[in-house]
C-alpha cells in the first residue's frame, strides 16, 4: 500500500490493519509451534529406533540359557538312568542340536533386529533432516514475515505521526 492510500485511510482503518496483522503473526506462531512439535515427534522415533537395537543385543542371553537347559538336562538324565554312557552322548548330542538351533534363530533374530534398526535409523535420520529443514525454512519465512509486518507497521505509525501533526 503507497503513502498516499495509506493517508486517505481513517484511523479505524488504519487500527483494523493492524488487527489483523497481529492475528496473522499468531497464527504464524502457532505454525510454528505445530512445526517444533512435529521435530520433537521426530526425535523421538530415532530413540526408540536405537532402543530397538539395543533389544537385539540382549538376544545373545538365548546361548546361555539355551546351555543352561542342556546342562539341566544332562545331569537329569544322569542321576535317572542306569545306562548313563548311552544316555550321555544321546543328552549331549540332543543338547548340542538345541544349542545349534537356537544359535541359528538367535543369530536370524539378531540380524533381522539389526537390518530393521538400521532402516528404521536411516528412516528416522532422513525423516528428522526433511522436518529439521522444514523447520529452518518456516521460522525463517515466518522471521521474514514478522520483520516485513514490524517494518511496515513502523511506516504506518510514522506516516500517522505525520498526518496527526499541524
Amino acid at each position: 500500500m503507497t503513502e498516499k492510500e495509506l493517508k486517505k485511510l481513517n484511523r479505524f482503518q488504519l487500527l483494523e490493519m493492524i488487527i489483523l496483522q497481529t492475528e496473522q503473526i499468531a497464527d504464524l506462531e502457532k505454525q510454528l509451534e505445530e512445526t517444533r512439535r512435529l521435530l520433537e515427534s521426530q526425535q523421538a522415533q530415532v530413540a526408540q529406533a536405537g532402543s530397538i537395537a539395543e533389544a537385539a543385543l540382549q538376544l545373545s542371553g538365548i546361548f546361555e540359557a539355551a546351555q543352561s537347559a542342556a546342562d539341566i538336562y544332562l545331569a537329569n538324565v544322569k542321576v535317572h538312568t542306569e545306562n548313563a554312557d548311552q544316555i550321555e552322548a544321546n543328552a549331549q548330542a540332543a543338547a548340542n542340536q538345541i544349542l545349534a538351533q537356537a544359535r541359528a534363530e538367535a543369530d536370524t533374530i539378531l540380524r533381522n533386529a539389526r537390518n530393521q534398526a538400521d532402516t528404521d535409523i536411516r528412516s528416522a535420520k532422513i525423516l528428522l533432516d526433511e522436518t529439521t529443514r522444514r523447520c529452518v525454512e518456516k521460522e525463517n519465512a515466518v522471521d521474514a514475515y514478522i520483520s516485513n509486518i514490524r517494518e511496515a507497521f513502523h511506516h504506518q505509525f510514522q506516516t500517522l505521526d505525520q498526518i496527526s501533526k499541524p
